[in-house]
This record gives C-alpha cells, sequence and structure tokens, in this order.
C-alpha cells in the first residue's frame, strides 16, 4: 500500500472517529412531547395520563394544592370523597374547538366519558391532571415548556387578568394557576380560558423544576364552571438543554437523539465507500514483483 494512499486513509479514518467521539456531547438535549389522548379515539382510556377529582362541578377543586394532592392525581392516596383514575379520550362537543391546529396528535380527554354515542364529557367536574414523562439526560442545565391547549371550561382561575383585560364574570379559585411542573407553578400565562379557541404559552423553567430519569410529572388543572361538560385538550413540548432557537412545537417534535447516531453512522459509512474508491484507482499504478526459483 502506497504512502499516499495510507495517509488518505487514516486522515477519513480519523474523521469517522472524531464524530463518533463527541458524539455523547451532542446527545445531551432532548424535547419531550406529552399530547393529552395521544390521539386515541373516543371512549378509549388514555393510560399515560392519571386524574383526581370529587366529581362536583362549578366549585374548585381544592384549597392550595397540596403534596399530598398531585399524590393524587397520580393515583396515590384517594380516599373518602376522592375519585381518581386514567383520563378517558372524549368526543369534542359541538361548542369546542375539534382540535388543535398546532398539535394534531392531541386528543379531548375528561375524567369520565358521556353516554355513547357523543362521549362529549357531559359529567362535568374540576379536575387535576397528572401525566408522567422521562427525562434522558443525566444533568439538566436549561429547560423550557413550550404548551398549546384548549379547555372547558377554565386552565386554573379565570379572571380579567388573563383574558387579556377585557371584561367578563371573575371564577376566583385557590389555585390560580393551570399548569404545574412536579408540583411546581408555572407562570400567569398558563391559566384562564377557554374552549373554542386554541391557546399557547411558553416560558423557561428552572433545571431545579426537573429530575433526571422518569420522576417527573407535568399536572394540568381542569377548572370546571358551568356544570354541564368538561374537558381538556393540550400538548406540551418540554426542552432540555436546547437551545431557544432550537426548540421545536408539538406540530414537529425534535428527532430523537438516536438519529444522531443514524448520522455518525453515515458519514462512516461514507469514509469506507470512499476509502473503497481509493483502493480502486490505486490498483492499476500498483506492481508486484514475483521472484522465479
Amino acid at each position: 500500500m502506497n504512502s499516499k494512499f495510507t495517509r488518505s486513509f487514516l486522515g477519513i479514518f480519523a474523521l469517522a472517529t472524531l464524530g463518533t467521539a463527541v458524539l455523547p456531547m451532542q446527545v445531551q438535549a432532548s424535547t419531550i412531547v406529552l399530547n393529552s389522548g395521544q390521539g386515541l379515539t373516543p371512549s378509549a382510556t388514555d393510560t399515560n395520563i392519571t386524574y383526581w377529582t370529587k366529581g362536583i362541578a362549578v366549585n374548585p377543586l381544592s384549597p392550595p394544592f397540596t403534596a399530598a394532592d398531585f399524590l393524587k392525581a397520580q393515583g396515590i392516596g384517594c380516599s373518602g370523597p376522592d375519585i381518581c383514575g386514567s383520563a378517558e379520550v372524549v368526543a369534542p362537543h359541538p361548542a369546542w374547538i375539534p382540535s388543535l391546529p398546532n398539535a394534531p396528535d392531541a386528543r379531548w380527554i375528561n375524567w369520565k366519558a358521556g353516554p355513547s354515542p357523543s362521549f362529549d364529557g357531559s359529567l362535568a367536574a374540576s379536575v387535576l391532571y397528572a401525566y408522567r414523562f422521562n427525562v434522558p439526560e443525566p444533568t439538566i442545565n436549561s429547560a423550557a415548556i413550550e404548551m398549546y391547549w384548549a379547555i372547558d371550561d377554565f386552565l386554573g382561575e379565570y379572571t380579567t387578568a388573563n383574558a387579556n383585560g377585557g371584561p367578563g364574570p371573575y371564577f376566583p379559585d385557590p389555585n390560580q394557576i393551570g399548569v404545574y411542573i412536579n408540583g411546581n407553578a408555572l407562570g400567569i400565562s398558563f391559566s384562564g380560558l377557554g374552549y373554542t379557541s386554541e391557546y399557547f404559552a411558553s416560558q423557561s423553567i428552572s433545571a431545579g423544576f426537573l429530575n433526571p430519569g422518569s420522576n417527573n410529572w407535568l399536572y394540568v388543572y381542569q377548572r370546571d364552571a358551568g356544570a354541564v361538560v368538561s374537558g381538556a385538550i393540550f400538548c406540551a413540548s418540554i426542552s432540555v438543554n436546547v437551545p431557544s432557537s432550537g426548540r421545536k412545537p408539538c406540530a414537529a417534535p425534535v428527532p430523537e437523539p438516536n438519529s444522531l447516531i443514524g448520522l455518525a453512522v453515515l458519514s462512516t459509512l461514507g469514509a469506507a465507500s470512499t476509502l473503497k474508491r481509493q483502493i480502486k484507482s490505486s490498483k492499476p499504478s500498483e506492481k508486484e514483483t514475483t521472484k522465479v526459483g
């Protein structure tokens, strides 16, 4: 093998190896997308989302939520008037937005579905939902959440403040905020109306709100105020160690870290292809000397 070919081979191999070597640093970021209903059909059970309710319409669910209340939403410690279980997918009521334009895989859910064939959340109640999720990063340096939703009637408390300052009724609630991560309340933008439109909010969140591993919970508080129907549809996109410019909405989640491994494999295959071409081109110029006798 000639020296020029040897240098080319070693250079290509070094580049491929370098791409693989930096890979662990590249995969330490992810976006977790959490859809209510998981694209299921009405009357199906969404086993990823559990709930706690007292089955009472109009009224707030609870005084300010405690750690015990969040555990009830997970299905732990329910007793007496508490009702706990897994959320059910419901068909949209005629007054509701049918789906979320920016979260096509999200579905309407309620703690119970109405009687067939409507399944439109006719058992109205204030409900606290719990959605468990995994954070694959061992180290969390930064995090953010983006969320699309519609809800009957309110996400947490409804006031004129979270209704863009306009006039209207005021429904006070001890739990003003409608979204929590591991029991930590998000900002006031994660509260308010309603069910006829898609709503959106985003914010950076403290890295301390999250835990490496599977012990993470998104809580969504559905406040009933009308005693007719209730339900929620949402998609939360939680970015971990992702720059703000790299975040993606629920409609287009960030590729899984495994795709980066695929890129490394492709670069190695490309190097192998180049190597094969160089071997082929080098053969005509190489002459072997055979010793006779």
